[in-house]
């Protein structure tokens, strides 16, 4: 009897062991990985500048700021900042800059944003126009501009 829970502690042990392992191989960080990625902070004003001078606000209007009006010329007018539920961190705001098509938006029909699977931000070719310091400070600008909606707590 001794040697048969042996046997079965041996056991449990053994898949508890090949769990863990299992676990960790899954976790571990590869080179593609984000982890680390910390750009410095950057400068709300020069962020809002940068904006203009990239020509963002000819299809992004930013909530407090005067810009163009919904439905006014044939770009979409994609709408940032204001109350959210979820702001989006640091990292988000850098890959929906650099990378538009990893995620296109359902928020606006699909033709007004995307050609294809293709962000219309990405066929600007803005990673060819825009510095590291714009990138850094229009990020600081976006974070500024957006505001955690408070959800109203239930009571009965």
């Amino acid at each position: 009897m001794v040697e048969t829970m042996t046997g079965h502690m041996n056991g449990r042990l053994f898949i508890t062991t090949i769990g863990i392992l299992t676990l960790a191989l899954g976790c571990e960080i590869g080179p593609s990985s984000g982890r680390g990625l910390r750009l410095p902070d950057g400068d709300v004003a020069m962020g809002k500048v940068a904006f203009s001078e990239l020509g963002c606000g000819g299809c992004h209007s930013v909530v407090g700021e005067p810009g163009k009006s919904p439905g006014e010329g044939a770009a979409p007018n994609v709408r940032l900042g204001g109350e959210v539920s979820r702001i989006h961190s640091y990292g988000e705001l850098v890959t929906f800059i650099v990378n538009p098509s990893h995620r296109i938006t359902g928020r606006y029909p699909r033709d007004t944003v995307a050609e294809g699977d293709v962000s219309k931000m990405e066929l600007g070719n803005l990673n060819e126009k825009m510095t590291v310091a714009q990138l850094i400070d229009v990020v600081a600008y976006l974070q500024s501009k957006y505001e955690r909606r408070r959800e109203p707590m239930y009571v009965p």
